[in-house]
């Protein structure tokens, strides 16, 4: 099963061709929005790298990034699809890696505590906390 390395949200970010990630605002778990906004509409970036054993590459994989309100129904759902190739130059023993930005569109109904998960082929392999507060509460 695949594993993801690290993951966190972003305000914007990018994977260039160096497969380096750059990003703006990273690493936040708490928006402070004002009451009367709500229901809000925002843009996350889902930022992470995901690792794949020999046996997982030249295979693609479907991913997906769930927003649902802690307990609730779904928010969103994000999908993305990957082909997974080793690379020749890899030393033996290393997991192929994929460095991902998913850019997800969410409509937050209220403020609340919902969680971000990303799962491939159909597991959940990580969720990120994520509270939407009223500004000054």
């Amino acid at each position: 099963m695949p594993e993801v390395e690290f993951a966190l949200l972003a305000n914007a970010a990018q994977v260039g061709s160096d497969r380096l990630f750059s990003l703006l605002g990273g690493g936040w778990d708490t928006a402070a929005i004002p009451e009367e906004a709500y229901p809000i509409g925002m843009v996350l970036n889902a930022v992470f790298r995901l690792r794949f054993d020999d046996e997982e590459t030249g295979k693609t994989h479907v991913g997906e990034i769930t927003v649902k309100k802690e307990g609730g129904e779904p928010v969103t759902v994000t999908t993305f699809t990957m082909d997974v190739q080793r690379a020749q130059d890899l030393p033996p023993g290393w997991k192929a890696s994929v460095p991902v930005v998913a850019p997800v569109a969410a409509q937050f109904p209220s403020p609340g505590l919902y969680v971000v998960s990303i799962a491939v082929d159909g597991e959940v392999l990580k969720t990120i906390p994520l509270r939407m507060k009223v500004a000054g509460a």
